[in-house]
């Protein structure tokens, strides 16, 4: 039991551990969100391939690894820009390999294990930020599959992710009092200060007391109060990494779906999207016949 709850508190540790990688802590969403996408979606790719893209994606989680613990490689923390650089330069990192992968096995891992990484915090950015409560705030009878994506080149100010306060596996939310499989959590009037020493929190804005929070009954209400600038947002607040979060668990009434289902139908679609990006990357970078050697050899599998 002393494990578990030790494993628990890594869990949620800097990264939040973003739509529940490990099973045990709520399900393997990443995975599920992948498959959906690129097996039984569009790109149709082989068994072999999509372990090495979920393997470079669940190494995001890796428990105590720089990755774990780097905001920017799962959208935490309001490191909106950073996140995006570190998409980038995997793209780039893929771009050196990329016209190789048809021929070489090695390079062909590289590429689809990158791959996987950079879908990470792709998929995370629907979970974690407050994306998908603004568009539900302009028009909120829309169905989970009736929103936008988000376009990675005009965020606007008002998107915003939750703060997280670790400082070590003693000093953190999960150890004062957090349950990582559900959506309890400890009282904001005891957190809020250390994010604010620990200057995680908007340049402008402050937290909610728990009053205040506590004044929150209505959907509506909800989505003025995630959606709102003046305030910067707990992880909490925002956190749809499953069914059981209490921002995931709650339901719009004008469609009765849950927020949850709503970010995780925008990451399936956003899994999509970078996988056509990465087929255009390839056309970009390889001579036209190459190119679909090298496509075909990236859902197909090991040479």
């Amino acid at each position: 039991m002393l494990s578990l709850l030790l494993a628990a508190t890594m869990l949620t540790a800097g990264s939040a551990n973003a739509f529940k990688t490990y099973t045990f802590a709520g399900g393997a969403i990443h995975e599920n969100i992948t498959r959906a996408a690129l097996v039984s979606g569009g790109a149709k790719i082989s068994g072999q391939s999509f372990s090495v893209i979920n393997a470079g994606n669940y190494s995001q989680d890796a428990l105590g690894s720089p990755e774990f613990l780097n905001d920017s490689h799962h959208f935490d923390n309001c490191k909106i820009k950073e996140t995006l650089v570190y998409v980038e330069n995997c793209y780039a990192e893929i771009r050196h390999h990329l016209c190789r992968a048809g021929k070489n096995k090695q390079d062909q891992i590289f590429v689809l294990r990158k791959f996987g990484q950079l879908l990470h915090p792709l998929q995370d950015f629907y979970s974690h930020s407050n994306y998908v409560e603004l568009q539900l705030a302009q028009r909120n009878k829309l169905q989970a599959a009736q929103l936008p994506l988000v376009d990675w080149k005009a965020i606007t100010p008002s998107v915003q992710t939750g703060f997280f306060y670790f400082k070590d596996n003693t000093s953190n939310e999960v150890f004062m009092g957090a349950n990582p499989f559900t959506a309890s959590n400890p009282d904001r009037d005891l957190v809020t200060p250390l994010l604010v020493k620990s200057g995680l929190c908007r340049s402008g804005t402050r937290y909610a007391t728990s009053a205040e929070y506590a004044l929150i009954r209505t959907f509506d209400q909800r989505l003025k109060y995630v959606c709102t600038a003046k305030l910067s947002l707990m992880h909490r607040d925002v956190n749809k990494d499953n069914n059981a979060t209490e921002e995931g668990r709650i339901i719009n009434p004008s469609t009765g779906t849950t927020l949850f289902a709503y970010a995780e139908n925008l990451a399936v679609r956003e899994t999509a999207r970078q996988w056509q990006r990465l087929e255009s990357e390839v056309k970009g970078q390889c001579s036209p016949v190459e190119a679909q050697k090298i496509i075909k050899a990236l859902r197909a599998g090991f040479i």
